[in-house]
């Protein structure tokens, strides 16, 4: 066992100490859930879905399945806070897949996603709120035609287009007094950061939605508005204005005396 003693312990090496104490990271367990609240049109052809975690949309034939959207989250997932200073840290919010099946009729523009967060550390939540996410889709011909280039790219059968397009993306907590920011940073396809995809044709396209975890710096400490020199002056002026009084006083205090003496 050793003993650390005070003497044994240079300034500089006490002080990257308690900085280290000070910084140290915390463990958190993140779990998710999400459901569709909301498409547009909303009077879209074959629309269903909504309350859960698969939407679905288009008209189809045979049997065959609709197109839509669907959202898988993650339980238990480890997350490191991160530390004063330090960077920012990124976590998987959960899965997002677009069933991209052949329709007829015009399908979604958008759809809403609200995704529950539940942040636990060792001693209890940290977190629980929920983050709203609009999906913009472009819903593209299959075959526009000898000559013609697919919408939004890629080759026939022309793929699909979702983007984050907007929602409540930023929201705050506290840890150990420690104020974090989390935001969307968008998909995470193929390995790559994007806010949109292209979704291929008669296949389930799956993206990694990922956020972001960043510590928040502390409050500025509040500041005197007086500087020093001003201080001490206001200081003399105070005491020179006290030295005023008492010669007001004794002042009058002489003239009160003079007037007795001559009413006698």
């Amino acid at each position: 066992m050793f003993a650390i003693t005070r003497r044994l312990v240079p300034p500089i090496i006490g002080a990257a100490l308690c900085a280290a104490l000070l910084t140290s990271a915390q463990a958190a367990v993140l779990t998710t859930s999400g459901i569709w609240t909301a498409a547009a049109p909303g009077n879209a052809v074959g629309l269903n879905g909504l309350g859960s975690d698969q939407l679905r949309w288009g008209l189809t034939f045979g049997g065959k399945p609709q197109s839509g959207y669907g959202f898988q989250g993650v339980t238990g997932s480890s997350i490191t806070l991160p530390t004063a200073g330090g960077a920012p840290v990124l976590f998987e919010i959960g899965t997002f897949t677009h069933y991209n099946r052949p329709i007829y009729y015009d399908g979604i523009d958008s759809a809403t996603l609200n995704v529950a967060f539940e942040l636990e550390g060792p001693g209890g939540s940290l977190m629980a709120s929920s983050l709203d996410f609009v999906f913009g889709h472009l819903e593209t011909l299959n075959y526009p035609g000898r000559g013609v280039s697919c919408e939004a790219g890629g080759v026939a059968p022309c793929p699909d287009l979702v983007e984050i397009s907007g929602g409540s993306a930023t929201q705050y907590f506290v840890a150990e007094g420690m104020t974090y920011r989390y935001d969307v940073i968008g998909f995470l396809a193929d390995g790559v950061p994007t806010s949109e995809f292209l979704t291929e044709e008669h296949r389930d396209n799956n993206a990694i939605l990922i956020g972001q975890i960043t510590k928040q710096p502390p409050p500025p400490m509040p500041t005197n508005p007086l500087s020093t020199p001003n201080a001490l002056a206001l200081f003399g002026l105070g005491l020179a204005g006290m030295a005023w009084a008492g010669v007001r006083q004794s002042q009058r205090r002489t003239k009160t005396r003079t007037r007795s003496g001559t009413t006698h």
